[in-house]
């Protein structure tokens, strides 16, 4: 079963789980995951935070991203990005790895 995350860390890392199929609609990604039966149709913000994902990025490198792209305020920016990056976890789009747990468990062994 995989770990739930209520909250992201700065050094959680985010990798796509699953392309599944996608196209163009306009400025939206239509998105469709075949293991969960079910299709996501994402905004231009969105868009640019999948397609981030395509290589794993820390939490931290994915608002400097959406930042640098948008005025928005670091806070809001954090909010936003890790609101919809846990949806995508509960619906089995990305995977999370939390360094800051591993290396706890690391240094305890």
């Amino acid at each position: 079963m995989a770990e739930k995350f209520s909250t992201l860390m700065p050094d959680t890392v985010i990798g796509q789980a699953s392309p599944g199929v996608s196209a163009m609609m306009g400025e939206h990604l239509v998105m469709l995951s075949v293991e969960q039966g079910a299709y996501f149709d994402l905004n231009p913000t969105a868009k640019l935070i999948w397609e981030s994902l395509a290589s794993p990025r820390t939490m931290h490198e994915l608002c400097m991203i959406i930042h640098e792209e948008y005025e928005v305020s670091e806070q809001d920016c954090k909010d936003s990005v890790e609101r919809f990056v846990l949806e995508l976890h509960k619906e089995n789009m990305v995977s999370l790895q939390d360094l800051t747990t591993q290396a706890i468990e690391t240094s305890q062994a």
